[in-house]
């Protein structure tokens, strides 16, 4: 019988982080997860290290948001958390199809913009209320536009940057341990 010997840390510390989380965070992984599933159980996973200001969740006081705005490239793989409790609120997701919905993007604690976006970050982020929000992407660019954090897949190994700047702007507070995670943190 053989053995895995070695293992990507980011990917071994992603599967690891979901195979043991409360019962109603649980999510089941093959040896040889999608990139989109490990970052639909980091995008879960975020929401127990940050902390959101109380004024994010006014309008719906009862629910914890994920949008998704551009193509759905995480499908069904966020499904099993829906109607489960995050941060005490009933977990719900939104699809918002492109940036012409951007007027549309408002009431979600936490925003993934989709690489479909690429061309349109500068007008997103100039429309965007980011207040209250956690932006998220996986493409290189998003930090320098005003995202907080991307995903990075270097080799096997996908990780994440975060940037203080914007997460400052939107008034989050991302714990230590989750910074200490972060492949790269941008403090400008």
């Amino acid at each position: 019988m053989k053995y895995i010997m070695i293992i990507p840390v980011v990917t071994c510390f992603a599967i690891v982080i979901v195979l043991f989380m409360e019962s109603h965070h649980q999510l089941a992984f093959s040896k040889s997860a999608t990139s989109y599933e490990i970052k639909a159980a980091f995008l879960i996973k975020f929401t127990d290290y940050v902390h959101w200001p109380e004024d994010s969740f006014e309008k719906t006081p009862d629910h914890f948001v994920l949008g998704i705005l551009g193509r759905n490239v995480f499908h069904h793989l966020l499904d099993p958390f829906i109607g489960k409790t995050i941060q005490g609120r009933t977990f719900s997701v939104r699809h918002f199809k492109g940036f012409r919905e951007i007027s549309s993007v408002s009431n979600v604690q936490m925003l993934y913009v989709s690489r479909s976006e690429i061309p349109h970050f500068k007008t997103i982020f100039d429309r965007l209320n980011t207040r209250g929000m956690l932006t998220i992407s996986d493409t290189p660019e998003f930090i320098q536009h005003g995202g907080t954090i991307v995903f990075v897949k270097k080799g096997s190994h996908i990780g994440f940057e975060i940037n203080r700047a914007s997460e400052k702007r939107a008034g989050l507070k991302i714990c230590s341990d989750l910074l200490q995670l972060a492949t790269r943190v941008h403090n400008k």
